[in-house]
């Protein structure tokens, strides 16, 4: 990302760390599927509104 661009390429490869020991993670499949949803997108397939974005929700 070196232009500053964010790439659908980027989202694909981008990983999050594991929380500190005692504290609950994240819903990993929920969050893997949204990323997807939002690199597929920035490949310019797909469907995605600012709604969606705004009310997404990830269970822990």
């Amino acid at each position: 990302m070196s232009d500053g661009a964010l790439t659908g390429e980027y989202l694909r490869n981008f990983t999050f760390e594991n929380p500190p020991f005692g504290k609950r993670g994240y819903n990993e499949k929920a969050v893997a599927d949204f990323v997807a949803l939002c690199a597929r997108r920035l490949d310019g397939r797909g469907h995605l509104t600012a709604d969606d974005v705004r009310h997404v929700r990830f269970n822990k």
